[in-house]
């Protein structure tokens, strides 16, 4: 999903692939509007890219539903685990933005999927 930011001091017409969460979206608008962020909100301010000062917040995204899905995101890759059901998806988004093609059975992928394997195993584990 897109996430356009408009407002006094906001650069018109800048694009970016940066990754973000819900929750970053309330730290965002504290810090554009030089507010404190109160000590107990998870999320971080997007300000450092609506100025362009780095391109992104996040190295990847992860998610989860209950217990029945897991997914791990980057710029280029989208894992998705089902564990319930032992399936997994993944989507290279750079090439396929709509998720059209899976490339899970894919065997020129398959050391691209164990490393996100490896991350969302890591990412779930220590939270």
């Amino acid at each position: 999903m897109p996430l356009i930011v408009h407002g006094p001091g906001i650069p018109a017409g800048r694009i970016s692939r940066a990754q973000c969460y819900l929750r970053d979206l309330y730290p965002t608008t504290c810090d554009l509007c030089d507010v404190p962020t109160p000590a107990s909100v998870q999320g971080r301010s997007l300000r450092p890219v609506i100025e362009g000062e780095q391109p992104s917040i996040y190295e990847e995204l992860y998610a989860h539903f209950r217990d029945s899905q897991q997914m791990v995101r980057t710029d280029e890759w989208k894992l998705v685990n089902y564990p319930l059901v032992r399936r997994e998806q993944l989507f290279r988004l750079l090439d396929d933005p709509h998720e059209l093609e899976e490339l899970i059975d894919a065997p020129r992928f398959e050391e691209v999927a164990q490393a996100l394997r490896e991350k969302l195993k890591r990412h779930f584990l220590m939270n």
